[in-house]
């Protein structure tokens, strides 16, 4: 069999498939109805659908960057509310439940809090209470609050 020269850039190639007579209308019918041939109708139809393919991966790898930005600053939260606790209790050695932190945690990304910049959210106003009771109870004088430095 001789061989065929190899298709230039751009160049059509014969692609052959079966179909059922419902698709072929149906094709036929979007086909006329865009002012483009059966295989241009076709051809489209499949690189569009390969390009939804492809926007969908990429909406994948969004989405887990998304969740693992997410992620980290969950941790960076849960850090600076442990940090936040221990000033509050002068340094001392205090018992800090891991649901304490998450609590202070969650209130630190629910208001937006950013490192040296806090918000008086109900959840803080609430672990702060509890925190000064605890320290109450075991007979420790909290720290005075000092104010966040001003960037």
């Amino acid at each position: 069999m001789p061989r065929l020269a190899a298709p230039r850039e751009g160049q059509r190639i014969p692609l052959m498939t079966r179909t059922t007579k419902d698709l072929r209308d149906r094709l036929e019918e979007a086909a006329t109805a865009s002012g483009r041939s059966l295989g241009q109708e076709v051809e489209y139809r499949l690189t569009r659908a390969l390009e939804i393919d492809g926007m969908h991966a990429e909406t994948k790898a969004l989405r887990d960057a998304a969740a693992s930005a997410r992620d980290a600053a969950r941790i960076q939260a849960i850090r600076d509310a442990g940090f936040q606790l221990v000033r509050e209790a002068g340094g001392i050695s205090v018992n800090v439940s891991p649901d304490m932190l998450h609590a202070e945690a969650d209130g630190r990304l629910r208001s937006g809090f950013i490192a040296g910049r806090e918000s008086d959210s109900t959840l803080e106003a609430v672990v702060r209470r509890l925190v000064s009771e605890a320290l109450a109870e075991a007979g420790i004088e909290p720290m005075p609050r000092r104010s966040p430095p001003r960037s």
